[in-house]
């Protein structure tokens, strides 16, 4: 399976062609940690409130609002106000379009040997 990955969804159409891979680069190094990655697959399935995230991961709101912060700051979330509640949700298709080759490929399922 190939992803076609369009570097002009990065939010930076005045980047030179290095700072693109540049910017590919950061949003990987995000990604990185296991904790942003589960709070990517919650976006993924629904958009949601802090709180609501810091209960399904069993962590404590300032933790995942860290972590909200850093993704956000990557612009790979966005978040929108209702009342007093600010609901984050995914920030365009890519990560979506990651998870899903992520949870197919065989290497994923793997153990490490």
């Amino acid at each position: 399976m190939a992803i076609n990955v369009d570097l002009n969804e990065f939010h930076a159409p005045e980047y030179s062609e290095t700072k693109k891979w540049e910017r590919l680069a950061s949003v990987f190094k995000t990604l990185s940690d296991a904790t942003r990655l589960k709070i990517v697959h919650e976006l993924i399935v629904k958009e949601q409130r802090v709180c609501d995230i810091a209960r399904d991961l069993d962590m404590s709101l300032p933790a995942i609002s860290y972590h909200l912060k850093l993704l956000r700051d990557a612009c790979l979330i966005k978040n929108r106000r209702d009342g007093k509640n600010i609901f984050y949700s995914i920030d365009g298709q890519l990560l979506c379009d990651l998870f899903r080759v992520g949870s197919v490929s065989r290497h994923m399922a793997e153990s490490n040997t």
